[in-house]
């Protein structure tokens, strides 16, 4: 994105946040996002296997912020994971569930689940 004129930036959750386009080059910051997500793999579709082992990532995560103190939801069974990757339904991420305000410190209090293979 960067070497196409669009800059972005990391979040704490290994996400990426861009700064804002002008109207006339949407389509262009766009698809250029879509071409690096592409090249970098980021739109295939997990296997079960990978997703089984993200599940475990958000377990692992789900008790460090409870152990470090912050209060996140407590994760589904591990099938509800798998299956509402299927589905339309938001994921299950620990650290979405502490709230915007307290996730840079729980990032530092406990380093995110990665979302990548």
């Amino acid at each position: 994105m960067d070497d196409a004129g669009f800059p972005v930036e990391y979040t704490h959750q290994g996400g990426l946040i861009g700064h804002e386009v002008p109207a006339d080059q949407a389509d262009l910051a766009n698809a250029t996002m879509t071409r690096c997500m592409d090249e970098a793999g980021a739109n295939d579709p997990y296997t079960d296997e990978q997703l089984s082992q993200l599940y475990d990532l958000e377990v692992r995560d789900y008790k460090c912020l409870i152990a470090a103190g912050f209060a996140p939801s407590e994760p589904p069974s591990r099938q509800q994971f798998l299956d509402s990757y299927h589905t339309q339904q938001r994921m299950y991420q620990a650290y979405a569930t502490v709230g915007d305000a307290n996730q840079p410190a729980a990032a530092k209090a406990c380093t995110p689940a990665r979302w990548e293979f």
